[in-house]
This record gives structure tokens, C-alpha cells and sequence, in this order.
């Protein structure tokens, strides 16, 4: 006998939500779910009239990359970030924390929450803290 796994999806393929479950909710479904690439795909076949789409779209938009120019600051604040976290990383276990250098400017467990009472400062840098 054969045993076959499915390991991925067909790119042109996304889970429909169950009957009764709204799309934003399906959406935040497959997002914790792991599953963003279905999600993204499903949100292409929603329009943004629908509540709770636009911002689920802008939230699981592919990343963008901007290269900056290193300087020797910004390399001495990366390793001052660094060494605060080795030292202090077991003490924010599954929250987002807010660093600038080696000093810490606010922890969350939402990173939406954090980013919004600090984003008006672009030289902090948000980190998710793993759980064991």
C-alpha cells in the first residue's frame, strides 16, 4: 500500500469559511491557525466593503524591505539590543517588547497595542519573545 501526505496547498487554492463564520473571522482563523499564505489567498477573493478586511489585508501583506545605510550607531544599538536580550528575554516569555539600545521602552502581549503607543519613534525596535 501507498501512503500519500499532503504537505501544501495548490497555489491557486484557499480554505472557504464554514457557513455562518463571517470573512474576517475566517481570515483571524487561518492567520492563528498558521496558515497566512490561505488566508492572503482568500482575502484576494473578498473586497475590501467587507468589515474587518482592509485591515486584515494590510496586516497580512507581504513584507516589504527598505535597506538602510549602516552606520557604526545603528550596529552599536543591533548589539546593545542584543545583549538585552540574552540578559532579559526569559523575563517577557511570549510578549513583544519595544527596545532602543539596551534599554527597554515597553512590552505587550499585542504588538498592534505596543506599535501604537510607540510608533511615533522610529529608533525602536520590536521583538517577539519566544515561550520555552
Amino acid at each position: 500500500m501507498t501512503r500519500v501526505l499532503r504537505l501544501g496547498m495548490a497555489s491557486s487554492a484557499h480554505a472557504m469559511p464554514a457557513p455562518g463564520v463571517e470573512p474576517a473571522e475566517h481570515v483571524r482563523r487561518l492567520a492563528e491557525a498558521g496558515r497566512v499564505l490561505e488566508a492572503r489567498r482568500y482575502l484576494e477573493t473578498v473586497g475590501d466593503e467587507v468589515r474587518g478586511i482592509a485591515l486584515w489585508r494590510q496586516l497580512l501583506a507581504p513584507p516589504t524591505v527598505t535597506a538602510l545605510e549602516t552606520t557604526s550607531d545603528t550596529a552599536d544599538e543591533m548589539g546593545q539590543n542584543a545583549t538585552w536580550l540574552r540578559e532579559h528575554a526569559s523575563e517577557h516569555r511570549g510578549e513583544w517588547v519595544a527596545l532602543r539600545g539596551s534599554t527597554l521602552v515597553g512590552h505587550d502581549l499585542d504588538l498592534v497595542a505596543l506599535h501604537e503607543r510607540l510608533s511615533a519613534d522610529p529608533s525602536i525596535t520590536f521583538v517577539k519573545i519566544p515561550r520555552p
